[in-house]
């Protein structure tokens, strides 16, 4: 929470030409999520917020795991409640920086294959968290094999097949696998005296 407060902080700090301007469309939601999307004046500015987003969204959903480990925490815990509330909203912030991208009504000029590659990790990082909807992570999915198409990236193609095929597969995962088989070897070194 201290980490998710300090970089909260470090938005206030933001010049101003960090601002972006809002729009509506809800007649494409293939292209368009949740009917909003976001117009900034530099594609280095989409991303370096983006990749700050990336941050909160992890720092978030540490927190809520954090909470719920715990074992005594409501459904109605303020804590929680603010730190889902945050994932939504940094999740549709994301989401809504990509349309102008890959070329929604020609916004801005065609992103290249490094900016494409550049909104994989945010977009990742929205689909592959543990409390996304269902219908986000096929957003999400739908915009990775636009940037495969469109792009070439390979990657891109690639992640959308991953979300498809496991439903999310995410550097927790393979951690939790990895103590699990220490833990293995652990158990069937300390049972060596017995056989």
């Amino acid at each position: 929470m201290s980490i998710d407060e300090d970089l909260e902080n470090w938005l206030s700090n933001f010049p101003a030409e960090f601002s972006y301007a809002t729009f509506y469309d809800f007649e494409s939601p293939e292209e368009v999520f949740l009917g909003c999307y976001h117009v900034y004046p530099d594609m280095k500015v989409a991303i370096v917020c983006n990749y700050y987003r990336s941050l909160r969204i992890l720092t978030n959903e540490a927190t809520i795991d954090a909470l719920n480990s715990r074992g005594s925490v409501s459904p109605n815990d303020s804590q929680r409640l603010a730190a889902e509330q945050m994932l939504k909203k940094l999740t549709a912030d994301i989401c809504a920086s990509v349309p102008p991208f890959l070329g929604y009504q020609n916004c801005q000029k065609s992103a290249s294959v490094v900016v494409g590659t550049l909104l994989l990790w945010p977009l990742y990082t929205c689909a592959a968290q543990n409390y996304v909807s269902p219908m986000t992570r096929n957003w999400v999915m739908l915009q990775f094999e636009k940037i495969g198409e469109t792009m070439g990236i390979r990657l891109a193609t690639s992640l959308a097949e991953v979300l498809r095929a496991k439903g999310e597969v995410t550097v927790w995962d393979r951690t939790e696998a990895a103590k699990g088989q220490d833990l293995y070897r652990q158990v069937a070194w300390d049972n060596l005296e017995e056989w």
